[in-house]
This record gives C-alpha cells, structure tokens and sequence, in this order.
C-alpha cells in the first residue's frame, strides 16, 4: 500500500447507527496507492461486479479501520442512465453528482 497521511491526519470518534457501535478512526488528508497520490477531493473510478463501465465517486474522507485497511468514503455520480424521468438534455458522458455516500475499500479504486 505506500505511504499515507501528508497532511490533515487526524483521529475521531465514529458512531455506526446501523451497528450501533462506537468505532475510532484515523482520517488522512491523502494517501499513495500503486504510485499514484489520492486527496480528498479526487474523483475516482471504482470496479465493477462485471466488466462494465466503472463507478465513479468523489473522496469526501479517507480513514484507517480497526483492522488497519485503509478506507475512502465517497459521493456517488450517477450516469443520465442510472436515473429514472431525467428530463434535461445530457451529454453522452456527463456523470450527476448525489447526495448518496458510502464506506469502500481503498483496493476497490482501479483509477483517478
């Protein structure tokens, strides 16, 4: 995994509703990953189950688990295809950004 936490590394406490637990983890303003520095803020490509187009999402946080994997959490964009009634005029590749978040695996990135 390369290097990580240049800068804004923090620690914080986490509350997890679903599990109802109170987790502690270290946050990093960036990391290094197979060469290529990820921040928060970057856009990044995702795999896929199958070999289709990837998930894009943008870094909002990036943490350490209590098992040391190092963890993005994300702000999903959603293709004109991934939306039911879009009725504005789109782009062949414009990507939506949501308000939808969630917690993946810094391995999952396959590309900035």
């Amino acid at each position: 995994m390369g290097g990580f936490g240049r800068d804004r590394t923090f620690i914080s406490t986490h509350f997890t509703e679903v599990q109802n637990i109170k987790t502690t983890r270290l946050y990093f303003g960036a990391m290094e990953r197979d060469g290529v520095e990820l921040r928060v803020g970057d856009s990044v490509a995702l795999q896929t189950c199958d070999e289709g187009r990837p998930f894009v999402g943008k870094i909002i946080a990036m943490w350490q688990d209590n098992l040391g994997e190092m963890m993005v959490t994300l702000c999903w964009f959603y293709r004109p295809s991934d939306l039911e009634n879009i009725k504005t005029p789109y782009g062949v590749n414009e990507l939506y950004l949501s308000k939808h978040t969630d917690d993946n695996s810094v391995a999952t990135i396959q590309d900035k």
